[in-house]
């Protein structure tokens, strides 16, 4: 019962900074140009810096394993959210169903799950956390960019994008303990404590722009929220129950709570800035993100309390 009340408390200041973002744009404190300005600098600078830093810890042995296992569950999950999202959300001659699939796959877990995980197991649950937002920034860049474009696997953009940069920058520095200066690590250290708030702040910007009246009637943007949600976190959940994976090894029932929260966030807000760059339906994407986070106060709770009963 602890694990479900420290969620949702979590949940609720992430919902007040939404909060934020939808008064400060609809008193036009912030125009909608600006909050492209500030995403633009949350993916390239604080999200990146805030991946590094949950890499500056002291190097365990039994990390290892439970790093290569966060990984494994991680592209597991992704594999599996693309199957289900494809099989559900099917294809129509209008190209809404792309953007559809994007959010029912794709979860907030770069913004969204960090405090959560801070909060419920601490740094070491940031740490296994890093796994999953690896992984979905490597399939975002790849099968998502080709979901939404239809065009092929560009290499450069897997490995050259911010949050796999970040990653390929901290885990060395994990792995191989490289000693920084302690300017050094404040420094990043302050530039990602500042990710949660701004990411919560610009997707409330982006809400205030979404009539929410009109998307609870929009079976295609409810769907999407439901496998995002509820379908593809309750099958991953259901598959790590019947196999017994948190049996393992001690750490696994940890690492496995550290997925099926991201596994569970909302929509992710990043999909709407990709989908704006491709001059898509931004609109289908931002009521997506709308509902799910809406109803993300009741299902991200839920999941958590199911995963630590494993």
């Amino acid at each position: 019962m602890q694990t479900i009340l420290t969620v949702a408390q979590q949940v609720l200041i992430i919902f007040l900074l939404i909060g934020v973002g939808i008064t400060v744009r609809k008193t036009n404190l912030v125009t909608a140009e600006a909050s492209r300005i500030f995403s633009n600098l949350l993916i390239t600078v604080i999200m990146p810096a805030m991946l590094i830093d949950a890499c500056i810890r002291p190097f365990r042995r039994e990390d290892l394993q439970a790093l290569g296992f966060a990984f494994l569950l991680a592209l597991v999950f992704h594999i599996l959210n693309i199957i289900l999202a494809t099989v559900l959300i099917r294809k129509r001659e209008d190209p809404d169903y792309r953007v559809e699939r994007m959010g029912a796959i794709y979860s907030n877990c770069g913004f969204m799950t960090f405090p959560i995980l801070q909060a419920t197991l601490g740094d070491i649950g940031v740490f296994y956390g890093i796994a999953y937002v690896a992984v979905s920034g490597i399939f975002s860049w790849t099968h998502g960019w080709h979901n939404l474009t239809g065009e092929k696997l560009n290499v450069r953009k897997v490995f050259l994008n911010p949050g796999m940069l970040a990653v390929l920058i901290g885990l060395p520095i994990y792995f191989l303990q490289i000693p920084l200066p302690g300017v050094v690590t404040e420094t990043i250290s302050m530039m990602g404590d500042v990710n949660t708030p701004l990411a919560m702040i610009i997707t409330g910007i982006f809400l205030a722009e979404v009539d929410l009246k009109s998307l609870f009637t929009d079976f295609a943007v409810l769907l999407a929220a439901a496998v995002r949600l509820l379908i593809a976190p309750g099958a991953m959940l259901l598959i790590l129950f019947l196999t017994r994976a948190s049996g393992l090894f001690p750490a696994a029932g940890d690492v496995i709570f550290a997925h099926i929260v991201p596994a569970a966030c909302p929509s992710a807000a990043f999909t709407i800035l990709l989908v704006s760059r491709l001059r898509l339906n931004s609109g289908r994407s931002a009521g997506i993100i709308a509902v799910s986070t809406l109803f993300s106060v009741i299902t991200v709770p839920l999941f958590a309390y199911l995963a630590s009963l494993l």
